[in-house]
Formats: C-alpha cells, sequence, structure tokens
C-alpha cells in the first residue's frame, strides 16, 4: 500500500505557483547565495585594471606590374600574410618601442633595470607581442591592427607607431628591392651594350665583303618573327633572373623579422620557366625554316638577327632603368592607412555590466538550484493534501504556526527553548485568533467522526519527539471543558510527563501512584477550580512504564474515567521512541496522531501508523501542527485565511483571552 502511495506521491503534478512557493521558503538561501555571487564579483571587477583597445586599420594595393616587372617588387596573394607575420614578429615590435616617447614607455612599469635576462626594450617588445591583434578583414586587403594596454592614450599611440613601422618596412623593403633590381639592369645593359657593339662591326664586315647578297622577303618575314621570339626569350630569361633575386632578398629579410615564417614561393617563376619553353620550341621552328636558304644568306639572316635582338633587349633595358629611377625617386609604398587609431572611451575589460549580469544569474541559479536540491532531501510532509496521499488518513485540523503577535507564555519559553509546535496555550490566546479557531475545527471535525457518541477515550500521540503534541493535548481538553463537556486529562507518558508543568502544579500523587495502589483516582486528581476539566499527571516516574500500562489496574482507570467523565484524553510518548502508546492504543477508542508540518519525515510517519495498525486500535485522524499556511499554500490563502480570522479585531475580538 505504501509504495503505491510513494508512487502517487513522486507522480504527483507540480504547478508554477508550487515551485515560487520551493522559492518563497528557502527565500533567504537565494539571497545569501545572490548576494554570496554578486558582491565578491562586484569587488574583484572595482580593483581590476581597466584595459583599453585602441583600433587601426590599413590596407595593401597591389603594385601595377610593369611589362618585364623588372622595376618593381612582386607580390602574390601571400602578401598579406607576410604583412601581418611582420605585424607580429619581435623585431618589428623592438622598433615600435625604440619609437614610442618615454611616457608611454612608463605605463608598462618595469623598471630601467629589470631583474630578467632581457633587456627593457625587449621586454616591453614581448609585451607588446601578446597585447598585439592582427586581423585581416574577409574577401578584402584590409588589415586591422589592434593593441590592448591599461592606458588609452598609450593604446593609441602605440597603434599608430605600429602603422608608421610597417610603412617605413614597406618603403625600406620597397626601395632595397627595387635598387637591386637597378644593379641587375645596369649590369645587363653593360653587358647587351657590348653584344650590341659587336653584333653591328659584324654585320658591317660581312656586307662590306658580300654586297650583293641579300634575304627574300620571305626569308626576311621569317627572320623578323624569330627575332621577336628571341627578344620575348631574354625578356623572360632576365624576369627570370629578376624574380629570383627578388625571392631571394625578400627571403633574407622575412628571416630577419620573423625566423619561424617560412615565405611562400611565387607562382611567377612557374610561369616564367613555362614561358621560356614554349619561346624555346618556337625559335627553334623558325630555325628549321631558315635551314632552306643558301649558306650566305643564312650567315646574313643570323647576323641580321643577332644585332636586332641585342638593339630590342638594349632599348628595352634602357626604359626599364628610367622606369627604376623613377620608382626609386617616389616615396609611395604599397601599404596605406585607411583609418588611424583613436583614443578609446571606454575600457573593453573589465566589462562590469555583463560580469554582474552574469554573477546575477550565477547566484540565482546557485540558490534555485540548492533549493531544489534541498527540497528533493526533504522527505518531511508538510500540508493536508501531502498526508492524506501519503498516509491516507483524515487530516481533522490544521494548527497554524503561532503568530509571533500571541502572546506566549513564560513556561512554554523556559521549558520548551522556543524550539516547539504552537507555543501558546489556550487561554493565551484570543477566541479570534486563527489557532484557536483550529482547535475548534478539531472539535467540529471529531463530533462528525463520533456522531454515536462511542469515542469516550481517546489517545493523543505523535511519531516522535518535538511534534507539538503535549500542548495539543492541553489545548483539546481545554476546548472540550469550555464548551461545557465533563473532561479528564490523563498524562501517560511516565517517562517525561509535562502536563503538571503546563498547570504549574504538581506530579504528585499521579497515575502511577494510583496503579500501584498507593492512592485512589479520586483523591490523584486535580481539579483546575470551577472548570470542568479535570487533570491526573503523571505521578511518580517508574523504572517500567510499558509494563505498568499493560496492567489491569490501567483498564480500571480508563473504566472508571469513562463512567464519571464525558471525555478522557490521554498524553501518551512518541511512538518510534517507546511502546508505551502501542500498550495504550489497544485499550482507548481511538487514537489521534499529531504531525508538526515540515519536521516528520515520512518514513518515520509510516513506520508510526504501521505500529498502530499492527495493534488492535482504531486511527481516528491526524492533526497537523505548526503549518506555516504561508509558506505551505502561498501568500494568497494566507491573507485570506488570516484576514478572515484576524482582518476585524475591532468586531470579533472583543472577548479578549480565552
Amino acid at each position: 500500500m505504501y509504495a503505491s502511495d510513494t508512487a502517487k506521491m513522486q507522480s504527483k503534478h507540480f504547478e508554477f505557483s508550487d515551485y515560487l512557493s520551493m522559492l518563497r521558503q528557502r527565500k533567504w538561501l537565494v539571497i545569501f547565495c545572490l548576494i554570496g555571487v554578486v558582491i565578491p564579483v562586484a569587488m574583484v571587477t572595482q580593483f581590476m585594471t581597466p584595459v583599453y583597445e585602441a583600433e587601426a586599420s590599413i590596407i595593401y594595393k597591389k603594385p601595377k606590374e610593369p611589362i618585364f616587372d623588372l622595376g618593381q617588387p612582386r607580390y602574390d596573394n601571400s602578401a598579406l600574410v607576410n604583412i601581418t607575420e611582420v605585424l607580429k614578429s619581435r623585431k618589428l615590435a623592438e622598433e615600435v618601442v625604440n619609437s614610442l616617447p618615454a611616457e608611454v614607455i612608463q605605463e608598462f612599469g618595469f623598471s630601467e633595470h629589470p631583474l630578467h635576462d632581457l633587456s627593457l626594450e625587449k621586454l616591453i617588445a614581448r609585451q607588446l607581442q601578446k597585447n598585439l591583434r592582427v586581423i585581416p578583414v574577409r574577401s578584402s586587403d584590409i588589415l586591422r591592427i589592434k593593441i590592448r594596454t591599461s592606458s588609452p592614450i598609450a593604446a593609441k599611440i602605440i597603434a599608430n607607431t605600429y602603422v608608421e613601422r610597417i610603412i617605413d618596412w614597406n618603403l625600406r623593403t620597397k626601395r632595397e628591392e627595387i635598387i637591386s633590381v637597378r644593379d641587375f639592369v645596369e649590369m645587363q645593359l653593360a653587358v647587351f651594350q657590348d653584344k650590341l657593339s659587336a653584333a653591328e662591326d659584324t654585320l658591317r664586315v660581312f656586307k662590306e665583303k658580300n654586297p650583293m647578297i641579300s634575304l627574300s622577303d620571305r626569308h626576311a618575314e621569317i627572320l623578323k618573327r624569330t627575332t621577336e621570339a628571341e627578344v620575348r626569350y631574354n625578356e623572360a630569361q632576365a624576369e627570370l633572373a629578376a624574380q629570383r633575386q627578388r625571392q631571394r632578398d625578400a627571403e633574407r629579410k622575412i628571416r630577419k623579422l620573423a625566423p619561424s615564417h617560412i615565405l611562400a614561393p611565387s607562382p611567377l617563376e612557374a610561369d616564367l620557366r613555362a614561358k621560356q619553353q614554349g619561346l624555346k620550341k618556337i625559335i627553334a621552328d623558325y630555325n628549321e625554316e631558315l635551314q632552306s636558304i643558301p649558306e650566305k644568306e643564312l650567315v646574313l639572316a643570323r647576323l641580321i638577327r643577332n644585332r636586332d635582338v641585342n638593339e630590342k633587349i638594349y632599348s628595352i633595358l634602357l626604359e626599364k632603368r628610367e622606369e627604376i629611377r623613377i620608382v626609386e625617386a617616389s616615396k609611395i609604398g604599397d601599404i596605406q592607412v585607411v583609418d588611424a587609431a583613436q583614443e578609446p572611451i571606454h575600457p573593453i575589460k573589465p566589462k562590469k555590466k555583463r560580469y554582474l549580469a552574469f554573477a546575477f544569474v550565477l547566484g540565482m541559479a546557485i540558490g534555485v538550484g540548492l533549493t531544489f536540491f534541498l527540497e528533493s532531501l526533504d522527505t518531511s510532509l508538510k500540508s493536508q493534501e501531502e498526508i492524506e496521499d501519503y498516509i491516507n488518513l483524515r487530516v481533522l485540523t490544521l494548527i497554524p504556526t503561532i503568530n509571533p503577535t500571541n502572546r506566549i507564555s513564560g513556561f512554554m519559553k523556559r521549558h520548551y527553548n522556543n524550539n516547539n509546535a504552537s507555543y501558546a496555550k489556550l487561554t493565551d490566546l484570543r477566541r479570534s485568533s486563527s489557532t484557536y479557531e483550529a482547535y475548534r475545527a478539531f472539535q467540529v471535525n471529531f463530533a462528525l467522526i463520533n456522531t454515536d457518541n462511542i469515542l469516550r477515550n481517546i489517545l493523543i500521540t505523535s511519531a516522535g519527539p518535538g511534534e507539538g503534541k503535549t500542548l495539543t493535548t492541553f489545548n483539546l481538553a481545554k476546548l472540550y471543558a469550555q464548551s461545557g463537556m465533563k473532561t479528564l486529562l490523563i498524562d501517560c507518558d511516565l517517562r517525561c510527563g509535562k502536563i503538571h508543568k503546563i498547570l504549574n502544579g504538581n506530579r504528585e500523587p499521579g497515575l502511577t501512584n494510583v496503579l500501584m495502589n498507593e492512592i485512589a483516582l479520586h483523591h490523584a486528581i486535580q481539579r483546575l477550580g470551577n472548570e470542568k476539566l479535570d487533570v491526573l499527571s503523571t505521578g511518580t516516574l517508574p523504572p517500567n512504564p510499558s509494563e505498568l500500562l499493560s496492567t489491569q489496574g490501567m483498564r480500571d482507570v480508563l473504566a472508571e474515567g469513562k463512567d464519571n467523565y464525558e471525555l478522557v484524553i490521554l498524553d501518551s510518548p512518541p511512538l518510534i521512541a517507546v511502546t508505551d502508546s502501542i500498550v495504550l492504543s489497544a485499550l482507548v477508542d481511538g487514537v489521534c496522531l499529531v504531525i508538526r508540518s515540515g519536521k516528520t519525515s515520512r518514513e518515520v510517519i509510516r513506520k508510526a501508523k504501521q505500529l498502530l495498525e499492527s495493534s488492535p486500535s482504531r486511527i481516528v485522524g491526524v492533526i497537523l501542527n505548526d503549518i506555516d499556511l504561508k509558506r505551505v499554500y502561498g501568500d494568497r490563502y494566507y491573507k485570506n485565511y488570516y484576514y478572515y480570522y484576524l482582518g476585524n479585531n475591532d468586531q470579533r475580538g472583543k472577548d479578549g483571552p480565552v
């Protein structure tokens, strides 16, 4: 049966209000977690050094290619990659450090004589490399240079200095490459000038010796085409030599700045070699055609071709030399500024709002998570619905937690240390109070069960200690006596009885004295003035309470009580602790179980019910004690409940304390 009850509890559908109620019950835990996360994060972010980021952008413009590409450096698609690596290099970082003003150097916080093996310049350069970010813009030739420092002015100056140094590096590299090509062209000019002079002299001497020899129109056309092909072949050969020289120079410079970077091979060299092979085949075909002419005409054709080739190459080299001089005189590089760095207004770190928002979410998540975790560990029963679902017993009344505005007797403060349920005696409560009405609700519900008036003696017990059983028993007896019913209250807790303390009376004589035939019942009963409530305290505490309660004398006491009183109420020890209540449950007409809301675990309650069911007893119902209506049922129920009972004290509370 209990397995099915447990399954029913586990399958209970939770609404959104139920989760809100859980959070409301443990609101201080959530608030503590929230404060415990937000305040440390706020303090850390407050003392964090702000970080500013300045950004500059540059663009790489590909140079226009001349006819032979001899006067300018040639870049392929890896040019942006090379520039990016140069920007990240240690060498350029050191150049930037050397160009920075002294006030910016001081922002890094290094001493002039650092303890490390590195110099101050190298330390700052290494720091710059860590704080530098070079980001290429997709589908463009633009690079974004970002620098992060603790000073906005320093970030701006460093970013702009990086731009100046990379432009200067580009101009230096370009000028050095042009000088290298210029030297190559000058050397080739001297070579081809000598070749042209020799070719002209040889042709002149041949014509002087053979004035009658000339070429036909067809052979002259073939010679012209052969000459043009050979000129292009020599141009390609010169361009290939220049490209190889540029590649060697570029590798040497890149290796100085970025030793780990490997320069990608240029596809131009492969193109030039393919071009040379094609022109070589064309020249071979033309030479084969020229082999068909007479020998002297063939010699003349070769001499003319040699002169024309050298003459054209010499003319081209003269033009290229002039182009190189123009490019060398210019100070325009391939890298230009798109946007100079500006002084940043706001730091990028710490992002206080984001950190605080994250801390708030984290704190709430921890608090809510702990709330649900603790709720999952809490196996106590809190509400009427949970009790009826789990142990299938009727709840006769809900006794709410005593409101702090109610008067609490000094006795309960002293003897219960404010750790027991429902501290106030019925005499301390107004008739208009919710607690008083809860006891009256028990009276009404009990009357509906006891329509034939067969339940004349009732045992009030609980599963464990601290449930508020004794005070509840006393208040119920007091209520029935006030309603005009002659009532006897017997303290059967022969181990730790407290009824006499509530009355400020004596423990002896009492029940044990009657059971041991030391005194008659009517002499041991304490009468409370003119009230219809009589009390039988515990008497002398015996060494064997269970055996004493199971004697015939106890049956005689209950029988005599039933004869002389309309209702007999017994207060007994907890069920789980001792067997006294099990013994008594077989002697009474009914048993009422007191459960403290949110304290007693389900397993303990289940075991208590099993113990009662194992004896020939009738379980009348449950009194749910110390229930926090606001926590269990929410604000709306709580406000409605208290408004009904306490909302108009002027009209409903004139009768004062009971």
